[in-house]
């Protein structure tokens, strides 16, 4: 095994395009208890330029190296540094990423629901030629595939989430629970985020996303689409046909940490509080 500390986000792109077989290292947390490294290691933890936050007018721009407590600490919508204060430990919440989260596409992932129901994108950058850098943005539903399956390339790297403001301007809900064994440091059982924009009423948009409850995020944006536009009242009609619709797509195991049976109930009842919720503020 050989390790590579890169200090630039060129020169990981490099090593990157001529390395095969080599594992990136970002904050560790979830690789250093799991796995012995047989292949090349590349630790990106000491370039900067994937530590930022960038703001336009539409959008944020997160560095994949921006760890949990640095979103915590910093100018960051309230909600996104909720749910990274219920990542691990401390300790975790200081090492570990947000795009290392990410990259270990884990059912059980503590952000993956708010970035699915956020819409959030994931860039991912490559080095062409050696001296061209290519990039690829695609939705994060679609750059996680599965339990630790992702469409990335040998010669990419994640280097920004996207998140644009859709859900942070005008009347907005949002609505996160993890459940866990205990309050803190704790793996999810299940986790669900939801966020509801009104306007004049009606259902702007919403959007839901549950973890831990499928081999990836569980999101329905067909059915979700159909309640845009919803009034109070075709709202209150409809919702049990809709919370039946969406359950069926809720369709967890039983495994160490908890039940099929219990994660479907607690499933239902969030779901179920998030309708309720928002059909209060319409």
């Amino acid at each position: 095994m050989v390790g590579y500390n890169p200090k630039t986000k060129e020169e990981a792109l490099k090593l990157l395009a001529q390395k095969e077989d080599i594992q990136i290292f970002s904050g560790g947390t979830d690789l250093m208890v799991v796995k012995r490294f047989k292949e090349n290691v590349i630790f990106i933890n000491q370039i900067e330029e994937l530590k930022g936050i960038e703001e336009t007018k539409d959008e944020w721009q997160i560095g994949a190296g921006v760890t949990f407590t640095e979103l915590i600490e910093s100018d960051m919508p309230d909600i996104m540094k909720t749910v990274c204060s219920q990542v691990a430990s401390p300790a975790i919440r200081n090492r570990g990423t947000l795009g290392g989260n990410i990259c270990n596409a884990s059912p059980a992932g503590d952000t993956l629901p708010m970035w699915y129901a956020l819409k959030a994108k994931i860039k991912l950058e490559s080095m062409k030629d050696g001296e061209h850098i290519e990039e690829r943005i695609l939705p994060i539903k679609e750059f996680i595939l599965g339990i630790r399956k992702l469409d990335r390339r040998p010669e990419e790297l994640l280097t920004k989430i996207i998140v644009p403001k859709t859900y942070f301007t005008g009347k907005t809900y949002f609505y996160h629970k993890k459940v866990g064994a205990r309050r803190a440091e704790a793996i999810s059982k299940l986790s669900f985020f939801g966020v509801s924009k009104i306007k004049d009423g009606k259902i702007e948009s919403i959007s839901a996303a549950f973890g831990a409850v499928g081999i990836t995020v569980v999101k329905d944006e067909t059915l979700e689409a159909k309640m845009k536009g919803m009034d109070k009242e075709t709202f209150s009609q409809q919702k049990e046909m809709l919370f039946d619709a969406y359950m069926e797509h809720v369709r967890p195991i039983d495994d160490q940490r908890s039940t099929a049976a219990y994660r479907k109930k607690v499933s239902g009842n969030l779901l179920r509080d998030f309708f309720d919720h928002t059909e209060e503020k319409m």
